[in-house]
């Protein structure tokens, strides 16, 4: 979302692939540090800069880390690349999105299926993936938000205390049907992109 707003591009890397010490978490099990910059080449060559091991953070990955500015379209042939509907395209320009896929050696598909469609909820718990991220982006930032409330913009400070009415019983029913519902989700089989 930074890069959107911004009008650059950003890059959300896997969990591990660059070290967050230092970084101001929202929510530690779901945070990733990533570059932002004006072109892909330029992500990639700050990725090759800032990603790695870090003594610092037990989390970040070690051991050899490749190229990233290699451009080698064969190491995606073959591959299928998932491109989800519903709003994450809806606004983007079809002169974009036909380019981009055509110039790729791999198949793509469209990822129809929504995480959230497989949670189950009932009417009294709000929507599965906010109980989840939202009580733990509290229970973070909870102490702050108790002793320094003005540290935060007045939107940011509502949104996490927001987390703080979530009660533990819809946490653990989220936390119970995340498996199941990521399995489902996985499972699904898309139909094929036009």
């Amino acid at each position: 979302m930074p890069a959107h707003f911004c009008g650059v591009t950003g890059l959300k890397t896997t969990v591990g692939r660059i070290s967050r010490a230092g970084a101001m978490p929202l929510s530690q099990s779901l945070d990733t540090v990533g570059p932002l910059a004006r072109t892909v080449e330029d992500c990639a060559l700050l990725l090759g800069l800032m990603a790695g091991a870090d003594p610092a953070d037990p989390t970040a990955i070690t051991g050899p880390l490749p190229d990233y500015n290699r451009r080698d379209a064969s190491q995606i042939k073959g591959l299928t690349i998932g491109v989800p509907t519903a709003f994450y395209v809806d606004d983007l320009d079809p002169r974009s999105r036909a380019s981009s896929m055509r110039r790729l050696p791999c198949s793509s598909v469209r990822a129809q299926k929504s995480f959230r469609s497989n949670c189950r909820t009932s009417a009294s718990s709000p929507r599965p993936v906010n109980s989840f991220s939202r009580s733990r982006r509290a229970a973070f930032h909870k102490r702050w938000m108790i002793e320094r409330p003005g540290d935060y913009g007045a939107q940011v400070l509502m949104r996490l205390q927001n987390g703080l009415a979530i009660p533990g019983v819809s946490y653990l029913e989220v936390m119970r049907w995340r498996g199941p519902a990521l399995a489902a989700h996985l499972a699904a089989s898309p139909a094929s992109m036009p």
